[in-house]
């Protein structure tokens, strides 16, 4: 599962009055809305957005608070028409701000961030070109901003978000900056996002909750920052997009039990919308556990109320998976023929299922165990499945690959660094040039073995090695992760 796609999430920080009235008041009304925008209460949002358009027509603020609602809700449900709806809504908002004869510090900030929300919007809906227009457009505006009024502080936590964003792209895409003519840097958009962080602004939290995110899912960083999220929860217990980025970062640590525990312990009202990321979540989490038909119920959930073409084959393949490891072959393969019918093949996930479904082959039951097994921490029931089986078991390429891979990885996961990178130089060795995604990720996994055993030399070898495999289905995260691990050596 792709979970860098809720990173633009943070992004959304009846009488028309004449333009010379209209103002900027941040009052404890507007706080109160932006924080439950902050933790995806979008209905509880509207109730109080709307009660305060009516009352306060003159003030924008409700306007930057009612688009940064409906881009939150379009994120979350990818529903085309309510994408429709918002971006009609979008364009009337903008000319209204724009024509504002108002010279308040809020101004550029809220344009510029109506810009940032709309062109993430863009990009989530395959609109690159405009996309990135929007986006340079916000960058440019809130520099001047910064220039202008360097003590505003909220402006700095979208400025610093473009800064990280822009300064992640890959050398080869180098070329688009240049282009646009933005000069973007990683660390000043960290400390950026680090000043808000440590500040008294309302925006504080949602900063804090950036700099998580960029540290795990864009930089790579050692630091995880979990023990600040798990405090902005204990503030925040009914925070449901907190509890879901704690869940994300959990399971890339391995800590499946306990993302499952900080999902189910929470009850959901009718104050948040439909979130059907969470249900897909909560599928791979019983799946990582071994409950197949609580897993299957999730999958399922989600495959009705997701809206968007996204994460649906991996959906199908693993309600494919599911019944395979319940010993139900004839429904596995009627599962597996539904990812050639539906969804789109941008995400790697849906790559790897589209090219599993077109051989017409089901994944090798015991080792796909071992894999979600492994990648829930559950090692002790991978371990028990694993001794079952040997290399000698398998005769095809691919299942001898996946076999040292699969080893490999349970042998990292337990710290057992010596074990898990002798059987990933057999992975490397045994591939040869083939296209399966396991000798990239081996090399990306021993760059990282090494890059804490403090031998840079070796670990930038391993980094670039991961970079010249070509066409695998997780090409484009492998190269990212890869390339985030080369900028921090330079460090």
């Amino acid at each position: 599962m792709e979970y860098w796609v809720f990173l633009p999430l943070f992004f959304f920080g009846v009488c028309c009055p004449a333009q010379s009235d209209l103002t900027f008041q941040w009052s404890a009304s507007h706080r109160q809305a932006y924080l439950h925008i902050l933790d995806l209460k979008i209905n509880a949002a509207q109730v109080l957005i709307s009660a305060g358009s009516t009352a306060e027509p003159e003030n924008l603020l409700w306007d930057y608070l009612a688009n940064t609602c409906e881009a939150a809700d379009v994120f979350v449900s990818e529903d085309p028409i309510k994408y429709k709806n918002y971006s009609q809504q979008y364009e009337k908002r903008i000319d209204k701000l724009e024509d504002s004869k108002s010279t308040s510090e809020w101004k550029r900030f809220v344009i510029g961030e109506l810009k940032m929300q709309h062109g993430a919007l863009k990009l989530k809906f395959k609109e690159e070109m405009e996309a990135l227009y929007l986006l340079r457009q916000a960058f440019k505006m809130l520099e001047e901003q910064r220039k202008e009024f360097p003590d505003f502080l909220p402006a700095y936590k979208t400025l610093g978000s473009l800064h990280i964003l822009f300064g992640s792209i890959p050398d080869k895409y180098l070329w688009i900056t240049d282009l646009i003519g933005v000069k973007a840097d990683i660390k000043t958009g960290l400390d950026y996002l680090s000043k808000v962080e440590k500040s008294n602004t309302d925006f504080r939290e949602e900063a804090s909750l950036l700099l998580t995110v960029f540290h795990n899912f864009v930089l790579n960083y050692p630091d995880n920052r979990l023990h600040v999220l798990e405090l902005q929860i204990k503030s925040r217990p009914q925070s449901l997009l907190f509890r879901y980025i704690y869940a994300t970062l959990l399971i890339k640590h391995s800590q499946g039990a306990k993302a499952l525990e900080t999902l189910t312990s929470m009850q959901v009202g009718s104050e948040y919308p439909a979130f059907p990321y969470l249900s897909l979540l909560k599928a791979e989490l019983y799946l990582y556990k071994g409950q197949y038909k609580d897993a299957r119920k999730e999958f399922q959930t989600y495959l009705k109320q997701f809206k968007g073409k996204n994460s649906i084959k991996d959906a199908w393949l693993k309600i494919a998976l599911c019944y395979l490891f319940e010993g139900n072959e004839k429904e596995a393969r009627s599962a597996l023929q539904e990812v050639l019918k539906v969804g789109q093949e941008v995400y790697d996930s849906d790559k790897y299922a589209q090219r599993i479904a077109e051989t017409g082959e089901l994944p090798d039951k015991v080792l796909s165990q071992v894999r979600f097994y492994t990648d829930g921490g559950y090692y002790t029931e991978a371990e028990k499945l694993l001794a079952t089986i040997s290399s000698s078991n398998y005769h095809r390429k691919k299942d001898k690959l996946e076999y040292y891979y699969r080893t490999a990885r349970l042998y990292h996961k337990q710290g057992k660094w010596s074990d898990a990178k002798t059987y990933y130089e057999k992975t490397i060795q045994l591939n040869g040039d083939d296209s399966f995604y396991f000798a990239p990720n081996a090399a990306l996994q021993l760059g990282y073995i090494l890059e804490n055993e403090k031998n840079k030399t070796a670990a930038k070898e391993y980094f670039e090695k991961a970079l010249k495999y070509k066409n695998h289905e997780y090409k484009n995260s492998i190269d990212n992760k890869a390339k985030a691990a080369l900028n921090r050596l330079k460090e």
